[in-house]
């Protein structure tokens, strides 16, 4: 699993590279958690990161896959590393409607996350599990995986702009 997380990483970051080519590599290496805002308030990014996760948390807990993706940019990409397939907006709205069933709330919490930020830009990376009463009919407990979150700042807003995920059962 750590060499396929390793390798949607690389893809991961190439696929943003593009949003930060205006940015110097320096700064972006360099780059401490705390950041300058457009309106010259600090900003500590790791409190944001914690409320953007939080708020994942949520629409779990709510089986709620439209609360979960509301705060996506409208090109959004995720990646299942377990299958190898890559999901736009709406096809990533379709899988979550599908996986949330009614009733049935996931419980997620996160460890070890890290987090890369910039001005513009959070890469984060976590361990993450789900646990639910909804596995039980597939003789599983939950899921273990490892996640990479990219978000980007919007108009003053954070939005998810990937999603690279894989994960195993326990």
């Amino acid at each position: 699993m750590k060499g396929t997380m390793y390798l949607l990483g690389i893809l991961l970051v190439g696929a943003i590279g593009g949003y930060l080519a205006g940015q110097k590599i320096d700064e972006w290496r360099g780059a401490k958690s705390t950041t300058q805002s457009p309106g010259s308030k600090t900003e500590d990014l790791s409190a944001t990161l914690q409320e953007l996760l939080d708020r994942e948390r949520t629409a779990y807990q709510n089986h709620d896959a439209d609360q979960l993706l509301n705060e996506c940019v409208s090109d959004y990409a995720e990646v299942n590393g377990n299958t190898g397939e890559s999901m736009d907006l709406a096809r990533a709205r379709l899988y979550y409607h599908q996986y949330f069933r009614e009733g049935q709330a996931v419980t997620l919490a996160f460890e070890n996350l890290q987090l890369v930020p910039s001005p513009n830009a959070i890469v984060a990376q976590a361990n993450y599990k789900k646990t639910s009463n909804a596995y039980a009919d597939r003789n599983i407990h939950g899921y273990k995986g490892r996640g990479t979150w990219v978000f980007v700042r919007q108009n003053s807003t954070w939005r998810l702009a990937s999603f690279a995920w894989a994960e195993d059962p326990f």
